[in-house]
């Protein structure tokens, strides 16, 4: 099975009452932890620090330590997640409509023709996505059947951060960055509560 390799960070400082976790607003998805995925050739510690950059803005952070790893398989036909960006087709080989599913994205596949898959947006997997519900065609090698393989670090700046800021990222969002305390509840988007609950003990 295909192994799509990611990574998590969990940036931490010293706030007022002891150690605090860096989380952010997506305007469409919710409170966050910056993670993304590993390119092609690059380590799992160069994508950490890349991924948190890109996602944070924050130049100067190292990696304190490896926290773990996490796999999950999507081989569920109803629950696939997408791994390539891709338009939505109106039929196979046919017109691009104005509707991406970016990397992530929770589907359906409902049936694979022609090298092409129908698949549905799982909207009560996926609330924030601006298109519940959608359909249509995308090519079948961007919804295979995988597993991701999660490396997840602990991170932090080697110079003072403020106690929120906004940045531009993925070239379309501004994420909103505050702190949430090691033992306050962060109301992470579903899906990533668990990578929380797997490295909380150890950043406490």
């Amino acid at each position: 099975m295909l192994i799509v390799p990611k990574v998590t960070t969990f940036i931490t400082r010293h706030g007022a009452s002891g150690r605090e976790i860096l989380v952010f607003r997506h305007p469409q998805a919710g409170v966050q932890l910056p993670a993304g995925t590993v390119e092609d050739s690059e380590t799992f510690e160069a994508a950490a620090l890349r991924e948190a950059y890109e996602e944070t803005g924050i130049s100067g952070l190292r990696i304190v330590a490896f926290l773990g790893a996490l796999e999950k398989t999507f081989a569920d036909a109803q629950e696939r997640r997408v791994i390539a960006a891709s338009a939505l087709f109106d039929t196979p080989h046919g017109s691009a409509t104005s509707v991406v599913l970016d990397r992530g994205i929770i589907v359906a596949v409902q049936h694979i023709r022609d090298g092409y898959a129908f698949v549905t947006h799982r909207a009560d997997l996926d609330p924030y996505f601006p298109f519940p519900g959608v359909s249509g065609w995308m090519p079948a090698e961007c919804v295979l059947p995988h597993r991701t393989l999660r490396h997840l670090y602990h991170l932090q700046s080697t110079s003072p951060l403020p106690d929120t800021w906004e940045h531009f990222a993925e070239g379309q969002y501004m994420f909103a960055f505050y702190w949430v305390g090691v033992t306050e509840h962060p109301g992470l988007v579903d899906g990533q509560q668990v990578w929380w609950d797997y490295v909380i003990d150890q950043l406490r």
